[in-house]
C-alpha cells in the first residue's frame, strides 16, 4: 500500500509524503499515525446540530453579554 500512497495524495499531503526524512517511518501503521497527525491539526470541523445544544447562558451572564459572544 505504501507504494502507490503518493498516488492517491495530491498538493501539500504528496510534499509532505515526498520530504519524509528517509529511514522515519518504518511501517504502514506508523505513516498512517504520522499522516493523521500532521494533517488533522489542519481540519476545522463544521458545526453539527448537537453542537448548538451544548451552548449555554453562563450563571449570572446577562441577555445582551450572551448574546454578544456569538456576534
Amino acid at each position: 500500500m505504501t507504494t502507490y500512497f503518493h498516488v492517491a495524495l495530491g498538493g501539500t499531503a504528496r510534499s509532505w509524503l515526498m520530504n519524509l526524512p528517509p529511514g522515519s517511518v518504518s511501517s504502514w501503521s506508523e505513516l498512517c499515525q504520522q499522516y493523521v497527525t500532521d494533517f488533522s491539526r489542519l481540519f476545522t470541523r463544521s458545526g453539527m446540530r448537537g453542537d448548538l445544544l451544548a451552548v449555554r447562558q453562563r450563571k449570572g451572564e446577562m441577555l445582551r453579554q450572551y448574546i454578544q459572544r456569538f456576534i
